[in-house]
Order: structure tokens, then sequence, then C-alpha cells
């Protein structure tokens, strides 16, 4: 008898955890069909073995182009990345450099990488956090995971970038905007 009780328990609990996931997973994917055009703000933390660096940018992004603006640290605020249907390029100060293409993952490149893994990434798994917040676990090319956390209206609020098991690239996302 107490063995049956128990199988039953834990198969509610199964269920119940389902419902809330398929929930989770469809309310992101019908959000996602809508991010073509999006505007905001982060403030971005790398970090490779020892080395640690912040930034905060701001990204314009289309599934067609996209340019994203170093704000902070004022020593390199001003520089800006772009790529567009002529390839990708770096501008400061008026001076315009062709970089080729490059999808390599970089401060520069989370933005509008993160746009890119909303749109088309392979959904591992989504769920409600204790916060309230909706979490999405995406997989990105390259070995690269993401991990996206957006509020009660869908939007973003952080979102973390995995490579090799450890979180390389934090972003706190503020002003998400879609035009």
């Amino acid at each position: 008898m107490r063995r049956a009780v128990l199988s039953v328990l834990t198969i509610i609990l199964l269920c119940s955890c389902a419902g809330e996931s398929d929930d989770s997973e469809k309310r992101f994917s019908e959000w996602r069909g809508g991010v073509q055009n999006v505007s905001c703000t982060a403030q971005l933390t790398m970090s490779l073995g020892d080395t640690a660096a912040d930034f905060e940018l701001q990204c314009t992004y289309t599934p067609e182009e996209c340019s994203v603006e170093i704000l902070e640290p004022e020593l390199i605020a001003g520089v800006r990345a772009s790529r567009g249907p002529a390839g990708e390029s770096i501008e400061f100060d008026g001076l315009i450099l062709g970089i080729g293409d490059t999808e390599a993952l970089s401060p520069m490149s989370a933005l509008p990488q993160l746009c890119d893994a909303i749109r088309l990434g392979h959904v591992l798994r989504c769920w409600e956090e204790e916060d309230g917040l909706t979490a999405v676990q995406l997989s990105e090319e390259e070995g690269v995971t993401v991990h996206l956390w957006l509020d009660e209206d869908m939007t973003p609020v952080r979102a973390d970038f995995e490579y090799g098991g450890e979180a390389v690239i934090k972003l706190a996302i503020s002003d998400w905007r879609l035009e």
C-alpha cells in the first residue's frame, strides 16, 4: 500500500512539473516569434580564467543587421561594432575597419548572439523560478549554451553564456524594447 501511494504521489508531482514547463515553453515560443527589431542596454561581465572585464553596451538588432556600441568603460566608449549585408566592421571616431566574418563569442557579439539564440536557438529546458522569472536554456552553436531569464511580461532581464560548463559572459539587461 505504501509503495502504491508513493508511486501515485511521484506521478502527480511529475505531471505538475511537466505542466509548468509546457506552459513556460509555450509562452516563450509565442513571445520569441516577435523578436525581430530589438533595442537594449546591458551591463556585461566577461570572465576568462583569472581575468574579468565589465562593460556597458547598447545594441540595436534586426535579423539582417545589428550594431553594438560600448558606453562604458569611458576609455573605449564610442567603439561600435556592426554586422550587416556588407560584412562586419568596427568603427571608432570616424574610422571604420572591416573585420571579415567572425562568429567568436566576445563582449561586442554577445547581445546580437543573444537575440539570434532567442529567435533561432533550440530550447533545451524552460521553467518558472520561485521569484516569478521564466528561465530558458537555449542551445547555441559551437558548444555555447545560453541561459535567459524573463520577467512576468516576457522581458529579458539577464542572461548567461556558458562555454565548457562555465559562465563566461553574464548580462544584466535593461531597457529592452521590441520596435
